[in-house]
């Protein structure tokens, strides 16, 4: 049987998953959630009746990210994963005879999503540090298009759009929806928040995933006017947040502090994991997120990737993804997986001297 012609199949995202004893390669928390999660989460699912629907508006959840975030819960829409809110917000604004903009290297599902219900999709280059600059968000305005995309922190390269180029982004003549995503953005101790800038077609992304440590849970949010909260509330699939999740966020953010403080501890240790590889002589780009891309001056990184791997750490090979320089990705890990990678990284290096 023949697909649709518009489908455009591509090889899936997805990441190897080795059996080694350092898995580094995926952006998730080093840390499992606070101990005090599981007997919350219980309790709140003791009270559970799953032979009826969920609540299909899940209104307490978007009430309660709504405190946690400072906004109101109808400007406010969930998935399981902020992958599903892409693919909700692209069946709203994207599809047949429309177009989106993304700014490469930037994360791959953006355009992915887009093309895969039928969305046109332009890519324009980033400058060489991985920013969006004027001439660029200039040609896009020259497409007139539907959806913008960007990312800050931009996987998979950490560094911050700067408001300046978000505000040129927004006021494009032809008011594209601008979905900005900040899956990283809570790993930033600056940045660009509703209060120091906000427009009514700008779409905020968020993820439980990274900040929160519950990649294994799949939910993910988005903020944005109450007019394409609307529009993303007639698409999606009835009772898609299912009551097991609504409850699990719930008992998240009743505990909110506790995720917070372990959060900060990878935000250290990025810090700590950063200095030691600028130390070996390694080319980590700045990042504000909780990963570091890395290249490695007149060495092979699919090499390194390897050497590291028969070492038992497994790092994210970016060394032929487009529009990077040849390149590694390492996620932030606990004190002693850093610790593990660091060594293996340097027993590489040397052995290729």
């Amino acid at each position: 049987m023949k697909p649709r012609d518009s489908l455009g199949l591509r090889r899936g995202y997805h990441s190897p998953q080795l059996d080694v004893k350092v898995r580094l390669n995926t952006n998730e928390s080093p840390f499992l959630p606070p101990e005090e999660f599981a007997p919350t989460l219980e309790s709140k699912l003791r009270k559970l009746k799953l032979n009826r629907y969920p609540d299909r508006g899940y209104r307490l959840v978007r009430e309660a990210l709504a405190r946690a975030y400072d906004s109101v819960p109808e400007r406010i829409f969930c998935g399981n994963g902020s992958n599903e809110v892409l693919l909700n917000i692209a069946l709203s604004y994207g599809g047949s005879g429309r177009r989106a903009v993304v700014f490469e290297p930037t994360y791959s599902l953006h355009s992915h999503i887009a093309k895969t219900v039928g969305t046109e999709v332009l890519v324009l280059q980033r400058n060489n540090d991985f920013s969006v600059t004027t001439p660029s968000i200039e040609q896009a305005e020259s497409y007139s298009p539907d959806i913008v995309y960007l990312c800050s922190p931009n996987n998979p390269t950490g560094n911050l759009e700067s408001t300046e180029s978000l505000a040129k982004v927004v006021t494009m003549n032809a008011e594209p929806l601008v979905v900005l995503d900040q899956a990283y953005g809570d790993f930033v101790q600056e940045h660009l928040t509703s209060e120091n800038f906000e427009s009514e077609n700008l779409v905020r992304l968020r993820t439980f995933s990274k900040w929160f440590n519950l990649a294994g849970l799949r939910f993910g949010f988005c903020e944005g006017s109450e007019e394409v909260i609307s529009v993303l509330d007639e698409v999606v699939l009835p009772y898609h947040i299912d009551e097991v999740k609504q409850s699990a966020i719930l008992a998240a953010l009743e505990l909110k502090e506790l995720f917070d403080n372990q959060a900060q501890k990878v935000i250290d240790l990025r810090n700590e994991l950063y200095k030691h590889l600028l130390e070996i002589g390694v080319k980590a780009h700045p990042t504000n997120a909780n990963f570091i891309l890395m290249e490695f001056e007149g060495r092979d990184p699919k090499v390194i990737w390897a050497d590291l791997v028969r070492e038992s750490v497994l790092v994210r090979d970016t060394s032929n993804w487009p529009y990077l320089p040849p390149s590694l990705r390492v996620t932030v890990g606990t004190a002693n997986e850093n610790a593990a990678f660091l060594s293996a990284l340097e027993k590489t290096l040397k052995r290729m001297n």
